[in-house]
């Protein structure tokens, strides 16, 4: 409770914190750098047939358009 009261009152600019024992852990993003594909790079095939999964958003519904507009995927 002591570390609850010291977070709220902190002040921190941390949006996610979460606390497991006696650590306080914080969330953090690293940007990722994507290279160029290679030769056994994955290829979207015109008219596949894809399961695209997630949760409430609209990520897929988004990359599911593009992909039927695009490639007239099922």
């Amino acid at each position: 409770m002591r570390q609850l009261m010291a977070e709220l009152f902190s002040g921190a600019p941390d949006r996610v914190t979460a606390y497991r024992s006696d650590y306080r852990w914080v969330q953090s993003f690293k940007p990722l750098r994507i290279e160029n594909p290679g030769p056994g790079a994955l290829v979207v095939k015109p008219g596949g047939i894809f399961v695209i999964t997630g949760g409430i958003g609209a990520i897929g519904l988004v990359l599911a358009s593009h992909l039927a507009e695009t490639f007239k995927a099922n």
